[in-house]
């Protein structure tokens, strides 16, 4: 069985990492699977030479995405999915925020437009906002019903779809959930970063309040650590943080203090304590918090979301990881459940 992965193709550590780790979990399954290029690539023989280049040289960010995406089985052509492929027996869409109709690359394509209605499948695809703007609702309406068989990263997309469509769609975890530890750490042998010394990792994506670096600083004194602050790497001395750093960076921390889904969800599966802070809204975007609502509520971690000062000191509480962990086995099992059925399986 072959299988193409339609996704969000960027230099972020999320997205990136959320392909791979999709496409691991299908090639456990059997299956031989592919992620659709977003631009052609005219020249592949040169590609190969890059590659080989970046083995020896890897220092950039770009360089060390450009690294990491050397682990993913692209589709072997010189363009991108635009047509249905006879070869392809089912196309996925997901996950990350594919269908966030705020973001400029949204097209009928993230949809799998171009396919045969029984090869479209979402796996945990997310809309990323709690509320679809009207002028979207028709679009969206008519794609998502074409789907084979939907699942979705929140619920509020899924309650979107169904005032949408009136199907029910269940609520799956993220791929990057669905590799163990074990898995991980292979990822984390790759990076080139090594700390000897203890840290806490700090990685804030949206607009930065002041007394939250103020509390995360006087943490990391308390307990001795330097503060590893991942959007401005290079004061702290370190060059280039591409997906594999990021993995070994909170994999090997005393916590972390972030507002990034991906970086709460490797939280959670590394067992850090851990503080995932309220993104304020920004022009453009939107409210994207419904991400975190999702996810902490369904492992009983509403606690850790921070939407003042005060509720920092929760870093404090320590975390019942072995009732989390029991969580995350029955989440598997949905999720495996869902892909065999989708993918004719089981």
């Amino acid at each position: 069985m072959k299988v193409e992965i339609i996704t969000i193709i960027s230099y972020n550590y999320g997205n990136r990492l959320q392909n791979y780790a999709l496409q691991e979990y299908l090639k456990n399954l059997g299956v031989e699977v592919y992620t659709s290029l977003v631009k052609p690539q005219r020249y592949p023989a040169l590609r190969k030479v890059r590659n080989i280049l970046l083995r020896i040289r890897r220092k950039s960010d770009k360089e060390l995405f450009a690294y990491f995406n050397t682990k993913i089985q692209w589709k072997n052509t010189n363009g991108f999915s635009n047509k249905d492929d006879d070869t392809i027996n089912y196309y996925i869409a997901g996950s990350d925020q594919i269908w966030n109709p705020l973001f400029k690359f949204n097209s009928d394509r993230e949809f799998l437009t171009f396919a045969k209605k029984e090869k479209r499948i979402a796996y945990a695809a997310s809309i990323g906002i709690d509320k679809l703007p009207e002028e979207f609702k028709q679009r969206y309406k008519k794609n998502i019903s074409e789907f084979s068989y939907v699942s979705v990263r929140e619920e509020a997309a899924g309650k979107i779809i169904e005032e949408l469509t009136g199907m029910k769609v269940p609520v799956v975890i993220d791929p990057t959930m669905l590799l163990t530890v074990t898995e991980w750490e292979k990822v984390a042998r790759y990076s080139i970063l090594k700390i000897n010394q203890p840290y806490v990792v700090k990685y804030f994506l949206g607009i930065r309040n002041p007394e939250y670096d103020a509390f995360i600083n006087k943490y990391a004194q308390e307990h001795s650590c330097q503060v590893i602050d991942i959007t401005r790497h290079q004061e702290c001395g370190i060059a280039g943080i591409g997906p594999a750093e990021f993995v070994y960076l909170l994999m090997n921390c005393k916590a972390t203090f972030i507002d990034s889904f991906h970086g709460t969800v490797f939280s959670i599966l590394f067992h850090k304590p851990f503080l995932s802070f309220s993104r304020p809204y920004e022009e453009g975007y939107g409210d994207m918090n419904s991400r975190f609502d999702t996810l902490l509520n369904m492992f009983g971690l509403k606690n850790r979301y921070v939407t003042t000062p005060k509720d920092c000191v929760e870093i404090y509480t320590p975390i019942n990881y072995y009732h989390v962990d029991r969580i995350l086995q029955e989440k598997r099992k949905e999720a495996k459940n869902f892909l065999e059925i989708a993918l004719s399986l089981k």
